[in-house]
């Protein structure tokens, strides 16, 4: 994992922290709520563009976490870049899943120690789990057709990774349950 502050390029190591947290969703589902985010913004340049020719155009960067929990931006990935991605994922993240939003927020909050000691830090965790998402604001692509299963190949590693992080999250469980 690197620093991204700055665009400095800056090994985070042990010394630097001990653990982090993050919140994966299925890659599909983020790649169709991507497009849906950004054909609905102002002044888009694609408003009109269909989903798939979206995803064939250069808007949409592959195995977009892998890429950034090894630093690999640009050109191909290997097989070393997906066990190298899975290995930062062990040993420094805690896992979140959007599918298990409330149970991912709840150990986010007791490792971490958050305190939500007031009404309105009571109420903006109940925004942040319940308010502030709109589901189903857009359509969702069937597992077997074949844009799916376009982007399912084109982001193969971030495939790999989700899996291993859902596996991880199950794991990760005997932190809070003995």
């Amino acid at each position: 994992m690197y620093c991204s502050c700055n665009g400095c390029a800056t090994p985070l190591t042990s010394a630097s922290f001990q653990r982090m947290f993050t919140m994966l969703r299925h890659p599909v589902d983020r790649l169709v709520s991507l497009y849906f985010s950004e054909t609905r913004k102002e002044g888009s340049s694609s408003p009109t563009m269909s989903l798939n020719k979206w995803v064939q155009s250069q808007n949409v960067k592959d195995n977009w976490v892998t890429r950034h929990l090894t630093n690999q931006i640009d050109g191909p990935l290997t097989t070393a870049d997906v066990e190298a991605a899975k290995e930062i994922l062990r040993r420094q993240c805690l896992i979140g899943l959007l599918d298990s939003k409330d149970e991912s927020i709840r150990r986010f909050s007791a490792f971490f120690k958050f305190q939500f000691n007031s009404d309105k830090a009571v109420e903006c965790q109940d925004k942040i789990l319940h308010w502030g998402w709109k589901q189903k604001l857009h359509t969702t692509l069937s597992m077997d057709s074949p844009l799916y299963q376009m982007l399912e190949e084109m982001n193969a590693f971030d495939m790999e990774i989700y899996y291993f992080s859902q596996k991880l999250f199950i794991h990760q469980a005997n932190l809070f349950y003995n």
